[in-house]
């Protein structure tokens, strides 16, 4: 079993890097809104693959990734991924997972390696300018072309990587002690927190120029970007004090400063974007933060009155995706718990899994938790929770020679649903919306091959709308696609009488 948790650290790898990825609903299917009470919703038909989970098993000489099927809990054949990877991510149109490389090549210095998630094989190893920890954190822009990964040793430094073609840029300094990004909604700036400097550094895509540095307060750690773009928050964990700054992504200027309690570990924010939760793991408590007015409106203690320092550290945060429940995980050593936290009540209770639990990661429809669990006696598992209910379940081992590290949830397949469309007549109104499930919400559509019946168009947004002029059948492709750049396509047809 390994698993280098020393590697924890200052260096405090937080779960938002993982939890990338745009809000679906409950069941998988983006909510499109028909223009009017006329039009019809496509009939769907078509089952949508199982959302996959990928776990990072570190290991030397060889680490792995391991698949595991949320629909089964079942784990698939692990997937070499270089010397030991502990960090994995997932790209935001889900087709390619990124082993963070945990133990230096032979030749020197470390690699991510690329993962096709649709054949489980490795691609060409990306070589990465680190030569001393090992690359930390990455972000993707939302369209996915490029990706920007911590190089946490020294000084450090933040290299961009093409993701089309596996190049990288030269390393771009940006301050020391380097620990988290985030990225605006346009992916026109990444921005990172540079802990020893006690700034955040913007960072422009287009020419990866550094720009000038925005002081915050002792050693920021974490960052999250609001929905909007607007608002950048830090988390500045330095104890006894903890803060979080807004920043004015305008301005480049702190705009507020909240006090924390102790320290400010990880934040996360609630699907409704209302409120930012912080973690206090030294005051063993979450702080919330009204979006609104940048105030804490609450204290909120989540360990048991009884449980010390070193059994109970608040960590990262989840939410099922109506906001009313909060999972945290608990990062102590000497932990056997995870918590959950009821958002409407402010009460938490703990749920008994055996061991440490480091990283969360929840189901894109809420329905399961996977923790991440470290036993006290060595080696560890992946232990599924409902969320629902809180009940923990079997744990699923996901290697007999490696204990588990991060754990990143895929995507649902993209999906084109609609399996018919009713008939049209001529000269009357048609309107019919198509459908389709997984990838991330916002989908566009067009027509890939084939025409539609003369006088029908379909628009951007998946409406077949206008007046059929002729009496035909039109056989034709549909295409939708995703801001992550995945698409789908189906061949649909439509008789006109």
């Amino acid at each position: 079993m390994h698993t280098d948790r020393a590697r924890l650290g200052r260096h405090k790898f937080r779960m938002a890097a993982l939890l990338t990825g745009a809000a679906i609903t409950a069941g998988g299917l983006a909510a499109i809104a028909p223009a009017d009470a006329s039009v019809v919703t496509a009939k769907s038909a078509k089952a949508t693959p199982p959302v996959m989970a990928y776990v990072a098993l570190g290991g030397t000489p060889t680490g792995y990734v391991a698949p595991l099927n949320t629909a089964t809990d079942k784990i698939g054949k692990e997937i070499a991924a270089g010397n030991g990877p502990d960090l994995v991510w997932v790209s935001p149109n889900g087709k390619t997972v990124y082993a963070e490389d945990g133990a230096p090549a032979a030749a020197g210095g470390y690699d991510l390696v690329p993962i096709s998630t649709a054949t489980g094989k490795p691609g060409t190893p990306i070589a990465l300018p680190s030569a001393t920890i090992g690359p930390g954190p990455l972000i993707f822009t939302p369209n996915g072309k490029q990706a920007y990964v911590i190089d946490r040793g020294g000084v450090g430094g933040v290299t961009e990587i093409n993701t089309t073609t596996g190049k990288t840029s030269a390393e771009i300094t940006a301050g020391d002690d380097l620990e988290s990004l985030a990225v605006t909604p346009n992916g026109a700036t990444v921005y990172v927190a540079a802990g020893d400097s006690a700034a955040v550094y913007p960072i422009n895509t287009k020419t990866n120029k550094p720009g000038s540095p925005i002081p915050v307060g002792n050693f920021p750690a974490g960052l999250l970007m609001s929905p909007n773009g607007k608002t950048l928050y830090v988390s500045n964990d330095d104890p006894p004090l903890g803060s979080v700054e807004a920043i004015s992504t305008a301005t480049g200027k702190v705009t507020a400063t909240i006090a924390t309690g102790s320290g400010a570990y990880e934040m996360a924010l609630s699907p409704n974007g209302k409120t930012l939760y912080v973690t206090d793991t030294y005051g063993q408590s979450l702080t919330a933060i009204s979006t609104a007015t940048d105030k804490a409106t609450a204290t909120i203690p989540v360990c048991p009155a009884a449980a010390s320092g070193l059994t109970c550290e608040p960590a990262g945060i989840v939410f099922t995706p109506n906001g009313k429940t909060a999972y945290i995980a608990n990062q102590s050593r000497e932990g056997t718990t995870l918590l959950a936290l009821n958002t409407v009540t402010n009460a938490a209770k703990e749920i008994t899994v055996g061991g440490s639990v480091p990283y969360l990661a929840i189901t894109p429809n809420g329905s399961s938790v996977y923790a991440i669990v470290w036993y006290p006696a060595g080696g560890g598992a992946v232990v599924p929770i409902a969320a629902a209910t809180g009940t923990a379940g079997t744990p699923i081992d996901a290697s007999a020679t490696a204990a588990p590290g991060w754990i990143a949830m895929g995507l649902p397949t993209l999906t084109v649903v609609t399996a018919t469309l009713r008939a049209g007549v001529v000269g009357k109104a048609y309107s019919v919306q198509l459908a389709a499930a997984g990838g991330v919400g916002g989908y566009s559509w067009r027509i890939a091959a084939g025409k539609l019946p003369k006088g029908l168009l379909l628009t951007a947004a998946g409406l077949i709308k206008g007046k059929p002029k002729t009496k035909q059948t039109a056989t034709f492709t549909v295409e939708v696609a995703d801001p992550g750049g995945a698409t789908a396509a189906a061949a649909v047809k439509i008789k006109v009488t």
